[in-house]
Formats: structure tokens, sequence, C-alpha cells
């Protein structure tokens, strides 16, 4: 399929995005949940998806997408035009799996209708990136995000009183002396690692970092709380 310019007339809409998420709908149609710059989180419904349409139903696929916005939440697609397939999202179970939680921290956190385009930028750039530490750049990608949202300060000082900082609390970086619970204690070790994921800038900053389960668990249960 390819844009139709007919279908930017009366009330059909357009934007680019990332298919984040396809849910099976009464046989052939899907809902597709599409991440965009500029409309926030917008679900789209695909009817009668055929064969040689099935790619534009695969995540992570970057795409324009034409659609009539209706009064609910699930407007109807109208049509669409590949920009990139994202392959590479494939090549290995450990990159599909980090896309998909990418993916799942903005289905829980973004709103339809919100503009995000730095966030999207950075999606964009941790999907290309994401092949040289899976793990890790989506662990970043997880602590940015909660930034963005202004849900937590990442600081290497505590931001009472200056100390070395080793806890989140409320979503502050603080000292052990400030922080109440609940909060999440850091050893000096991890907590290098949640500034160094939190704050990098480079994607080549993250290419030797080793974040263990138990950290995945505390940036986990962090998302959690701040994300009600």
């Amino acid at each position: 399929m390819g844009i139709d310019t007919e279908a930017m007339s009366g009330d059909w809409d357009r934007h680019e995005g990332i298919l984040l998420q396809t849910i099976p709908y009464l046989g052939s149609h899907r809902i597709l949940k599409i991440f965009t710059p500029d409309a926030g989180l917008i679900s789209l419904m695909a009817k009668h998806i055929k064969t040689n349409n099935a790619a534009v139903t695969t995540p992570f696929c970057r795409a324009e997408w034409v659609y009539r916005k209706s009064i609910g939440e699930i407007h109807p697609l109208k049509d669409f035009a590949m920009l990139d397939p994202l392959q590479e999202l494939r090549e290995s179970y450990n990159i599909i799996s980090s896309a998909g939680s990418i993916a799942r921290d903005l289905l829980r956190s973004q709103l339809p209708g919100r503009s995000a385009k730095s966030l999207y930028e950075l999606l964009i750039a941790s999907f290309r990136h994401l092949k040289t530490n899976p793990a890790a750049i989506a662990l970043s990608f997880r602590l940015k995000l909660l930034q963005f949202e202004g849900l937590i300060r990442l600081e290497p000082h505590c931001m009472r009183c200056g100390a070395a900082a080793n806890h989140l609390s409320g979503g502050e970086s603080l000292c052990a002396s400030h922080a109440r619970p609940p909060s999440f204690a850091l050893d000096d070790p991890e907590w290098g690692l949640l500034l160094k994921l939190g704050l990098g800038r480079r994607f080549s900053e993250f290419a030797a970092l080793q974040p263990t389960p138990a950290f995945a668990d505390i940036t986990d249960r962090l998302f959690s709380e701040r994300i009600h």
C-alpha cells in the first residue's frame, strides 16, 4: 500500500509512527498500537489484513499511517507507507526481547494526543543501536523515559545535602540520611551504572556495560512505582 492522496481530505489524518503492538481482532482484523512524535500513542483498526499486507502488522516497523479520526479511542486505518521495516530488530532473541521491553514501557506510559518528539527521536536512535548491547540500551531508554516524564531526577549527589547519593526516594537522588521509605537503595557500582545508563548521551558508552538481572529488576520496580 502507498499513501492515498484522497485520504488526506476531510477528517483523514496522517502521522509517521512506529508500530509497538498488534492485537488480533475478529479473525483478519488487527488493532495496531502506534507511537508517533506528534499524536502520541494512537490505536488503529486495520481490517481484512491479507498475507501481502502482513508487514504492516509486524512490530516494530516504522511507517506513515493514514487514518480517519473518530470519536472513540480506535481509529480506522485507511492506508500506510512503509518507511523502514527495522529488520535488524529480528536478528536475535535478545534484540527482539529488548525491543519488546521498550515497547511495553511506552505502552504503559504514553497517552493519545500528547506530543513527544524528543522521546520519539530517542526511540528511533535506540532501535538503530539496539544490537550493540540490547539489555543496556533498553534499560537506558527506560531511565530516560522516566526523566522525560519528570518522574525521576538522577544526580551523583544528594539533592538535599550534596553528599554522595545512593538512594532513589520519591524519584529524587538522595543519600541514606535523607532517603525515606519507600526507596531504592543501590550500592556504589549499581549507582554508577544507573548514572551511566540514565545520563549517558552516546550509545558507545553502553557497549561494555553488563547490567545484572538484579539491577534490571530494580529498574522494573522503579518504573512500576513511578508510572501509575
